[in-house]
């Protein structure tokens, strides 16, 4: 039969599932090939038929239980004692497991690339932003601070400047953080500081927000704390904003404590 199956191993048993008596005489195209690559197999057939090998060619094919597994085909030219052409021998390799590999280290790969990508943006994106925040919250203190008496409906709108500006750092900051984690480049210090001005300092950076909703924020510590503390201040003060932000946030009425 043309291009019909006249040899068939153990190997391709083990692949197709299909025993040589159920493949021997029908022709391997029509039989096993996906549809939507059977002109190309049958081009590397004919090739082969001419004496042209084909190295390396990629297709899938089915298995006897309808499974698509992928194939990678050599294909020469099968001669006889006079060397004529005769046929074409095929040794196929099950590659389906290296391309489910390959096609995942791909995908990894990409989605690394985006999470990096978008890493870097976000750490751009934070650096740029405090520039321009930094210098409004300096100048509305040098204004606060300033010998020229501010009314108080003036006051209170510059009081709403430090206390936005402050939210918003601390906002930027958790982005920053977040870019930092991501990329595995967060580090914490460890420095001596006043834990006792820490928490009052920070208390009283959101004192002027929770007035403004008709909160008050209070705060005790304990006698037995001690004064001083070793560790990242920073990342200590910014726990504590976010915490008593929340606090504010979602009390309708009475103390943040």
């Amino acid at each position: 039969v043309a291009g019909g199956v006249n040899e068939w191993n153990n190997k391709a048993v083990e692949i197709t599932g299909f025993g040589k008596e159920e493949v021997l005489g029908r022709v391997l195209v029509e039989a096993l090939i996906a549809e939507e690559v059977r002109p190309a197999v049958r081009a590397v057939l004919d090739k082969a038929l001419q004496g042209i090998e084909e190295a390396n060619f990629e297709f899938p094919l089915f298995t006897k239980d309808q499974q698509r597994v992928e194939i990678l085909l050599n294909a020469t030219a099968r001669r006889d004692a006079a060397d004529n052409i005769v046929g074409v021998i095929g040794v196929g390799q099950d590659i389906t497991e290296m391309r489910r590999l390959m096609h995942q280290e791909a995908r990894l790969f990409q989605a690394q690339a985006a999470n990096d990508a978008k890493s870097q943006f976000l750490a751009t994106m934070s650096h740029e932003m405090r520039t321009p925040l930094n210098v409004i919250m300096g100048m509305n203190a040098l204004v606060m601070d300033s010998d020229s008496p501010l009314s108080d409906e003036q006051r209170d709108f510059s009081q709403q400047i430090r206390s936005a500006s402050e939210s918003l750092l601390v906002l930027i900051n958790d982005i920053l953080d977040l870019a930092k984690i991501e990329a595995g480049k967060l580090e914490l210090v460890a420095a001596d500081f006043d834990l006792r001005a820490l928490v009052e300092d920070t208390v009283d950076a959101v004192a002027a927000r929770a007035a403004t909703g008709g909160l008050e924020v209070c705060c005790f510590i304990d006698p037995s704390v001690p004064a001083r503390a070793v560790g990242d201040p920073d990342r200590l003060r910014q726990v504590l904003l976010n915490l008593l932000s929340n606090g504010i946030k979602f009390t309708a009425a009475g103390e943040v404590c």
